[in-house]
C-alpha cells in the first residue's frame, strides 16, 4: 500500500468520526479495488452511506467486501444491517449466521440476529439470540432491554421486569429501562410500582415525552384496565389539574380502535361543560374518527365561536372545507408545527414511528425507471429534513427541494446534497420552475393537502416527457378524501386514479404499503407511481 492510500484512507477515517460524512465518501472511492486495504476502505465507505440513510449503497458496498473476502465477519455482519435497513430481513438473518458461523462469539451479530427474528416475529429464537449475546457481554444493557421486550411478546413479565432491572443495575440512570420497567409494571396490574418508575425516569430526564405521557394518563390506565373508563371522566370532571386527561382519553380510545367510546364520553362532557371550546375540539377530533364529517363540522364551528383565536380549530375547518378559514391557515400552522418539531424530527419519524416513505418512493423509482447513464434533475417537494436527498444523490444532476418550514430546510442544507433548497408552498413554487425534471417526488407530504388537483397540474407542467411523479398517500375508505383526527388527509385510490386521468399521466403503479406505525398501529397507504406521456421526438426513438 503506498503512503498516498494510507493517507487518503486516515483521512476518511477522521472525517467519519467527525460526522463529515459527504466529505469522506470520494476520498473512499478513491482507494482502487487491488489494494490491500480495499477491504477497510470499502468498509468505511458502507459506514457512510449507512450513516447517510442510503442502505442500497452500503449494501452494495459490503457485497464488494465479500467478493474481495468470502470471509470476512465484518463484511457479513455489515451486510445484514444494511439488508434489514432494506426490509430483506430474511437476507439480514442469513448474513449473521454466515457472520456467526465465521466469529461464534461475535457479539453485534448475536444482538443483530435477536432485533431481526423480532420483527419476523420468531420470538423464540430472538429470545435465544438475546441471551447469547448477554453471555459473551454480560454489561450489554441495551441487550437486556431487547431480551426484555421479546420475553413481553410471550406474555413472561416477569422475566421481563427481570430484563429491565438488571440494565438498570448496569446503568442506574439508564432512562429507557425505568421507562419499560414502569410499562411492564403497569401491565402487571401494579401500578403505584408503575407510577414509582415513571417518576424515577423524570427524575433523570425531566422533558421525557414517554414518561410525562405515560404520568399524565396513568390515573386513565388504572380504570380502564377496570373497564371504568367513566370513572376517569368523573375525577376529570372535579379536578381542573386533570382536564389534560380528556385529551389523553381521546387518544387511547382511539389507540384501542375504539372511537365510539370517545365520542359518548366527550358528547357528556360538553353537554356538561358547553362552554369550554376545548372539548368541542377534541368531540370534532372524534366525530372524525367515526367518519362523521358533518358533526365534526359542527363541532370545529362550536369551538371557534367560543375561542376565535384558535388556530388548530381554524385548521380543521379549513381541512374540511368549512368557514372563513382557509388554506393559508393549514399553511401557517404546518409550518409552525414543523419548525418546532425540526430538531427532532429524524429520530422520531425513523425511530418512534418506524417510517419507511422515503424508501419505498426510492425502491419504487428503481423499479419504474430506466436509468441509463444520464444524471437526472429531481424535485423533492416537502423535502423536509431531506430524509429522501442522499437516497437518490447517485443518480442526481441536480436536486431541488421544497419545504413551508425554515427550520427543515436548514437540516436538509447540512446534508450537502441539495443544490438548491426552497422555502415556501409547493405549488407556488413549483409555478416558478422550468419543466426540465425527469422527477419529481412527495415523501408523505400530501397529507396535509385536501385538494390534490393544483399539485397533480404543477408537477405535471415541470416534468419533461417520460417524466415520474411519484409519492404516497394514506388510504382512505370510502370517500375520495378523508380528514382525520390528527389533522392528516387520507385519499383514496380512486380519487388519484380520477385527477391522473384529467391530467393524462399514466398509472405505472399504485402499490399498498405499510408507511409507519402510530400508536402501535400500522398506518396503511399508497405509493403512487405516474408518468407523463412521451412528447413527438420520444415516441419517435421508441
Amino acid at each position: 500500500m503506498t503512503d498516498n492510500i494510507l493517507h487518503l484512507l486516515r483521512e476518511a477515517q477522521a472525517l467519519f468520526q467527525r460526522g463529515e460524512l459527504q466529505s469522506a465518501v470520494p476520498l473512499l472511492r478513491r482507494i482502487p479495488r487491488e489494494d490491500p486495504k480495499a477491504v477497510q476502505a470499502l468498509l468505511l465507505l458502507g459506514a457512510c452511506h449507512g450513516r447517510l440513510r442510503d442502505p442500497g449503497q452500503a449494501a452494495r458496498c459490503f457485497r464488494e467486501v465479500l467478493e474481495l473476502d468470502p470471509k470476512s465477519p465484518s463484511g457479513h455482519f455489515n451486510l445484514a444491517i444494511a439488508l434489514g435497513e432494506l426490509n430483506d430481513l430474511d437476507g439480514a438473518t442469513a448474513e449473521c449466521r454466515r457472520a456467526l458461523a465465521l466469529r461464534p462469539n461475535y457479539f453485534a451479530a448475536h444482538h443483530a440476529l435477536g432485533s431481526f427474528c423480532v420483527q419476523l416475529g420468531e420470538i423464540e429464537q430472538a429470545i435465544a439470540s438475546f441471551m447469547t449475546a448477554i453471555s459473551i457481554d454480560p454489561n450489554a444493557k441495551i441487550t437486556y432491554l431487547e431480551l426484555g421486550s421479546a420475553l413481553s411478546c410471550l406474555h413472561r413479565l416477569d422475566e421481563s421486569l427481570a430484563c429491565c432491572d438488571a440494565a438498570i443495575a448496569i446503568d442506574p440512570s439508564f432512562i429507557e429501562a425505568h421507562e419499560d420497567r414502569g410499562s411492564i409494571l403497569r401491565a402487571m396490574g401494579r401500578f403505584q410500582e408503575s407510577l414509582e418508575s415513571y417518576t424515577k425516569a423524570l427524575s433523570i430526564n425531566p422533558t421525557s415525552a414517554r414518561s410525562l405521557f405515560h404520568l399524565g394518563k396513568f390515573e386513565l390506565a388504572i380504570h380502564s384496565a377496570r373497564n371504568e373508563i367513566a370513572s376517569a371522566v368523573h375525577m376529570v370532571r372535579f379536578d381542573s389539574r386533570l382536564r389534560s386527561l380528556y385529551q389523553v382519553l381521546l387518544e387511547s380510545l382511539i389507540a384501542l380502535k375504539r372511537p365510539g367510546e370517545a365520542v359518548s364520553v366527550l358528547e357528556e362532557a360538553t353537554s356538561d361543560r358547553a362552554d369550554e371550546a376545548h372539548l368541542h375540539l377534541l368531540l370534532g377530533r372524534a366525530y372524525l374518527e367515526v367518519g362523521d364529517t358533518a358533526r365534526a363540522s359542527e363541532s370545529f364551528s362550536e369551538a371557534h365561536r367560543l375561542n376565535p383565536n384558535d388556530k388548530l380549530t381554524k385548521c380543521y375547518l379549513a381541512q374540511l372545507g368549512e368557514g372563513e378559514s382557509s388554506d393559508d391557515d393549514v399553511r401557517n400552522y404546518v409550518k409552525e408545527l414543523f419548525d418546532h418539531y425540526a430538531e427532532r424530527f429524524d429520530e422520531d419519524l425513523l425511530e418512534n414511528l418506524g417510517c419507511r416513505i422515503p424508501w419505498l418512493i426510492n425502491d419504487a423509482f428503481r423499479r419504474h425507471a430506466n436509468v441509463g447513464d444520464s444524471p437526472l434533475t429531481i424535485l423533492d417537494l416537502g423535502c423536509g429534513t431531506g430524509l429522501c436527498g442522499p437516497l437518490f444523490a447517485d443518480i442526481k444532476e441536480r436536486l431541488v427541494g421544497i419545504d413551508l418550514s425554515p427550520e427543515m430546510v436548514k437540516k436538509a442544507e447540512r446534508l450537502g446534497v441539495y443544490d438548491e433548497l426552497i422555502i415556501g408552498d409547493i405549488v407556488e413554487e413549483m409555478a416558478g420552475l422550468q419543466p426540465l425534471f425527469h422527477l419529481v417526488i412527495a415523501a408523505d407530504t400530501v397529507v396535509y393537502i385536501r385538494d390534490l388537483a393544483p399539485v397533480y397540474s404543477a408537477a405535471n407542467r415541470i416534468l419533461r416527457p417520460n417524466g415520474l411523479l411519484i409519492f404516497s398517500i394514506e388510504s382512505s375508505e370510502g370517500s375520495d378524501v378523508s380528514v382525520r383526527a390528527s389533522m392528516r388527509v387520507a385519499h383514496s385510490e380512486e380519487y388519484v386514479r380520477s385527477l391522473a386521468a384529467e391530467e393524462s399521466l399514466e398509472e405505472l403503479d399504485i402499490a399498498d404499503a405499510v408507511l409507519r406505525y402510530d400508536g402501535g398501529q400500522a398506518i396503511r397507504g399508497k405509493i403512487v407511481v405516474l408518468r407523463k406521456p412521451p412528447g413527438e421526438t420520444e415516441r419517435a426513438k421508441q
